[in-house]
């Protein structure tokens, strides 16, 4: 067995000056042949260091490691006899070291160290560059930034700005990959056909840009969500989980029932309230969660996606027989957003609470004007509850 390679793979090793921006869309391969290459020199070139860096250990974990570990079962190579778990090394018989890190702060000591050569930014629009920047100096031979363009972020301003001769730069979209899983291609196909058509949201149109273009996103304002509303759900449209967030007061407890339809997405608040109970006492006064869930007859063998800090509350649903599961808090909430921003969203009427968070949930924007890819505030709670049963959604 061998490391199969695509086109992706080919182009990125044509790349020959120090700082190489692989800028793409959803599966084209950027970071397998990325991490592809940096195998084959570990493997090849004696005592080679290399560090790879994301933004949060699960991304590192989930992301590059994960892909690493098959490129290793590829090769008929044993990655956990190589891996220092502890360390997040790999070392290679010959001396080469590949290591694994998360720079998931402002701490710019963080990214001191000793000298490697060769830097892997791993979506890198997820990175600070004052944190990073450590890391560059003491890179002797190549920097690769690899990242969807959803936003300007530093690399579009100091490597690909003003023509440098220090930059090779590469877009890269699904037709690079001729190994991308037909699901994933069937996902982006349908798409692009759907943004394609008359009315079709700039939710989708933007997906598209950067998803499967690999072309920088653009937005006309700050929202992050835009969205119509619908007078009822479809008949053809396909009941998904519900997402339901839990809060203290002023905030509300949530819960949205969401629906596919295509690429079209559905969603109804079926309650947001204040002052309910975590858990069902009896005789009391004040309505519990169960009790707001009875009232409304949800139907108890209906997929649940919850808050895992409503945990006294998810306990208390399951013991009265309402399937629910707390959501894996670990999960970026970048992730969430990018999978409902991948459908044309549509709310009903009744949905008042979702419409005040989507209209009111923005971007952060710099000390020069610029859109930051960061939301400026905390998540309005029926937006958590929407993100929520969308990340535990495949097609």
């Amino acid at each position: 067995m061998s490391v199969k390679l695509t086109t992706a793979y080919k182009k990125i090793k044509q790349l020959n000056k120090r700082f190489r921006v692989i800028r793409g869309g959803m599966s084209s391969s950027k970071t397998y042949s990325i991490l592809t290459l940096l195998f084959e020199y570990s493997l090849t070139i004696p005592k080679t260091i290399t560090t790879v860096v994301t933004s949060t250990y699960p991304l590192l974990r989930d992301g590059v490691i994960t892909d690493m570990k098959s490129i290793f079962e590829a090769a008929d190579l044993s990655f956990t006899e190589w891996y220092h778990k502890s360390d997040k090394d790999l070392v290679f018989p010959n001396g080469s070291i590949i290591q694994f890190r998360n720079l998931d702060s402002l701490d710019t000591h963080k990214g001191k160290g000793s000298r490697r050569d060769y830097l892997f930014c791993n979506e890198s629009n997820r990175l600070n560059y004052a944190t990073l920047d450590p890391m560059i100096v003491r890179t002797d031979k190549a920097i690769f930034f690899d990242y969807n363009p959803d936003v300007p972020h530093f690399v579009e301003e100091k490597f690909l700005k003003g023509n440098r001769d220090d930059v090779d730069f590469l877009t890269l979209t699904y037709k690079a990959n001729e190994l991308i899983p037909f699901g994933e291609l069937e996902t982006i196909l349908d798409r692009i056909e759907a943004s394609e058509q008359p009315g079709a949201s700039e939710n989708i149109k933007n997906w598209v840009r950067i998803f499967a273009r690999g072309e920088m996103g653009t937005y006309s304002e700050r929202m992050i969500y835009s969205y119509n509303f619908c007078d009822a759900i479809p008949d053809t449209a396909k009941q998904i989980n519900s997402g339901m967030d839990f809060a203290q007061s002023p905030d509300k407890t949530v819960l949205v029932d969401c629906y596919i339809d295509g690429v079209n997405l559905y969603v109804d608040e079926r309650f947001a309230l204040n002052n309910l109970q975590p858990e069902k006492i009896q005789g009391s006064e004040r309505m519990s969660v169960v009790d707001q869930m009875d009232l409304i007859k949800f139907p108890k063998g209906r997929m649940i996606v919850g808050d895992t800090s409503g945990r006294t509350s998810i306990l208390d649903m399951r013991k009265y027989g309402y399937n629910i599961l707390a959501v894996k808090k670990n999960t970026p909430v970048y992730d969430g957003i990018n999978k409902v921003k991948a459908y044309n969203l549509f709310i009903t009427k009744r949905s008042t609470t979702l419409k005040h968070g989507i209209e009111n949930w923005f971007w952060k924007v710099d000390s020069n004007g610029k859109i930051v890819p960061e939301p400026h505030s905390h998540e309005p709670d029926s937006l958590a509850a929407l993100r929520y049963a969308l990340m535990y959604y495949t097609q």
